[in-house]
């Protein structure tokens, strides 16, 4: 089946979930997107309401089959901008603009937890992931995907029931993206403003690492846990 027609299929499978489609145009000095967006919700939740749960983004600007799925930390608010509702938090935008210069078509986005919160750095308890699980566990088996793109970082805290199922899936690869030989442990602003301010990234040399996920820091009450590549 084609991709990103996947959410139609998620909402029948899972109880107590839904999603929002939108299509949206974003315009700065040196992007010019027009993409679209599902989000899978819990039910009744809004993408824009922070302790509301986002299990998913189904992300495309092309109509193609080219795309990637990318596993972060956990959502954030979505914003505003210019009038038109439901654009992509600023991570993803950095997201966006890196697999439109590397010609893909789209991507699918999974976080270890599914609350948004946009200050994920103080996160010290995460809820357990059964849903947020059972939605990554049928975009795998719908899409017989074996590859995984790590977007999240080894400095904040991640769900430790999430890592610990995918952990134990057998027959995937994953993979950290490299900017000029250097990993780019998250798409955030402050990263991009470092390193490629002066930068198009169709000038840029952006590749892939594969890597193994090792657990640190695990506090098993709490739900965290870090990770090291």
């Amino acid at each position: 089946m084609y991709w990103f027609n996947l959410p139609s299929i998620i909402v029948k499978k899972i109880n107590d979930v839904e999603f929002i489609h939108v299509k949206l145009h974003r315009k700065t000095n040196k992007y010019d997107i027009y993409y679209e967006i599902k989000y899978i919700m819990h039910l009744n939740n809004s993408p824009y309401r922070s302790n509301d749960n986002k299990y998913a983004m189904f992300v495309k600007w092309n109509e193609g089959s080219n795309y990637l799925l990318l596993i972060g930390q956990n959502p954030a608010e979505c914003q505003t901008i210019k009038k038109q509702q439901f654009h992509t938090d600023n991570t993803n935008w950095n997201i966006i603009k890196t697999l439109k210069s590397l010609g893909y078509d789209g991507y699918i986005m999974i976080n270890t937890f599914s609350s948004i919160n946009s200050k994920g750095r103080s996160v010290t308890f995460i809820n357990n992931q059964y849903k947020n699980f059972d939605v990554f566990n049928c975009i795998l088996k719908t899409l017989k995907i074996k590859n995984i793109y790590l977007a999240c970082t080894q400095t904040n805290f991640v769900a430790l029931d999430f890592m610990n199922k995918l952990r134990g899936m057998k027959n995937l690869n994953y993979y950290k993206f490299k900017c000029n030989n250097r990993t780019i442990s998250h798409f955030s602003q402050q990263f991009f403003a470092r390193n490629l301010s002066a930068c198009n990234l169709n000038n840029v040399n952006i590749t892939f690492t594969q890597l193994k996920i090792v657990q640190a820091s695990v506090d098993p009450i709490n739900n965290i846990c870090k990770v090291q590549f």
